[in-house]
């Protein structure tokens, strides 16, 4: 097996073990070691910690209760995704609409809670288009510019 080789040019901070700065050769393997990034996870964490600090201000959360909470919230979030993508796809739809998202609510949560989880739903979107910009496009009508066209 062939082993590959690259030139890096050592000039940043870091000194190579033999003291020496300028060029070296490193395999491609130890490069990409070197390189390697951290992907970041996305986490619920920062709105679970705001929802905690609106409902108990003076109290705090450990992060193994953290994580358990982040699971739990995503779990729902799957369910509700494929229960949402599952009655979308009955319909022959292609687009999830708040109604979809609605019923896979009253499928997946048991009775009062899916009731209280459904009327906040409607405030936040009700809010939302409330706030939201109005955006507002008139068609152009194609017969005004023929007309304007035969009086010339």
């Amino acid at each position: 097996m062939k082993k590959f080789f690259i030139i890096i040019n050592n000039h940043s901070s870091k000194m190579p073990r033999n003291g020496k700065a300028g060029k070296r050769f490193v395999s491609i393997d130890q490069y990409n070691r070197e390189h390697r990034r951290h992907r970041r996870k996305e986490t619920y964490n920062v709105y679970i910690h705001k929802v905690l600090k609106q409902v108990h201000p003076d109290k705090r959360i450990s992060k193994q209760t953290m994580q358990i909470i982040n699971d739990m919230v995503g779990n729902t979030f799957d369910r509700l995704a494929t229960a949402a993508g599952i009655l979308a796809k009955k319909v022959d739809k292609q687009t999830l609409t708040a109604s979809e998202i609605q019923n896979a609510v009253r499928l997946v949560f048991p009775g009062e809670l899916a009731k209280h989880a459904i009327s906040e739903g409607t405030k936040a979107i009700s809010k939302f288009i409330q706030n939201s910009p109005a955006k507002v496009v008139k068609p152009m009508n194609k017969n005004k510019n023929k007309d304007k066209q035969k009086k010339e």
